[in-house]
Parts: structure tokens; C-alpha cells; sequence
């Protein structure tokens, strides 16, 4: 019998959490299908980074969804979380200077607009990033956590956007 008395600690966040996990490894796959069977570093990397940040993402939504369930659990996963966050950010950094410094595409304007995607997304997750440290929240059950998952959707999908761009990918599925 489920034990009325508990419940998720907190819901928005997880959900959130759990909406970013789907994203990164949407995009991640869909990286792999365009690149075909030539997959560059930059590729890799970036497919790495989604995946990690996929990871991260997961860890971080179980913590906050299930803390009253995981008991001493709550630690590992947390660590989990924190980790893949951190590689998250050196495998991003590495692929957008990789992207950026070596684009596959020959188009002059195409290689701008990447450039323009990967711009944006860095400025689109450091504004989530300065949401979340600020504390910016809108309710206690949809606070800054949630609308740095949001925003950091918007900036997962610009990095993505960048990727497709420098690589000759379509943007079309």
C-alpha cells in the first residue's frame, strides 16, 4: 500500500529537471542521425555534452523529486548531479571552441549564423545561470531552479542550433 504521507518534495523542479533530460538526449540522438557515419570530434563532443548534461539533469531531478525516498541516497545522487554538471560545462566549452574555431561548413554566412546560435546560448545560459544564483523565483513552487531549467532549455537548443549550423547538418529533420 503506498504511504499517503509522502510525497514528492519538489514537484516543478524534477519536472523541469526531467524535461532538460529529454531535450539533451532528443538533440543528442539527432546530432548522431545528421552527422551520419563521419562523426568529427566537435560532433562527439558536443553528443557528450548532451548526454552528460542528460546525466546531470536526471541525478539533479531524482534529488529534488525523491529526496524523502532516497534517505541516504540523496548524497550519491547529488554527487552525481554536481559532477556531470561541471563536465558538462568543460565537454560544451571544448566543443564550441572546436566548432567554432573548426566549422566543416565552407559557408561563409552559414558559419556566421553558428557563431551567432553559439553566442546566444552561452548568453542565454549565464543569464539562467545569474537567475539561479540570484534566486529568482516566480511562487515557492516554481522558483529560481525552475526557471533556470527553462531558460537552460532555450540554451541547450541554441548550442544544438550552433552545431547544426558549423557542421553542414541541417537544421530539418
Amino acid at each position: 500500500m503506498l504511504d499517503t504521507g509522502a510525497h514528492i518534495t519538489e514537484p516543478m523542479t524534477m519536472v523541469t529537471d526531467y524535461l532538460l533530460t529529454g531535450l539533451c538526449v532528443v538533440l543528442a540522438v539527432e546530432l548522431l542521425r545528421r552527422a551520419g557515419p563521419s562523426k568529427r570530434s566537435s560532433i562527439v563532443l558536443w553528443v557528450a555534452s548532451f548526454l552528460v548534461a542528460a546525466v546531470a539533469a536526471l541525478a539533479g531531478g531524482t534529488a529534488h523529486g525523491f529526496k524523502l525516498y532516497l534517505g541516504e541516497n540523496h548524497a550519491i545522487i547529488w554527487t552525481v548531479t554536481v559532477y556531470s554538471i561541471g563536465l558538462t560545462a568543460i565537454l560544451m566549452l571544448l566543443a564550441g571552441i572546436r566548432s567554432a574555431n573548426r566549422p566543416t561548413t565552407s559557408d561563409p554566412a552559414r558559419r556566421s549564423t553558428g557563431h551567432k546560435w553559439l553566442k546566444a546560448g552561452l548568453v542565454v545560459s549565464a543569464a539562467g545561470v545569474l537567475i539561479q544564483r540570484i534566486g529568482i523565483g516566480f511562487h515557492e513552487h516554481f522558483n529560481h531552479n525552475d526557471i533556470y531549467h527553462l531558460v537552460q532549455i532555450v540554451g541547450i537548443y541554441f548550442f544544438y542550433r550552433g552545431a547544426l549550423c558549423l557542421h553542414d547538418l541541417t537544421g530539418e529533420s
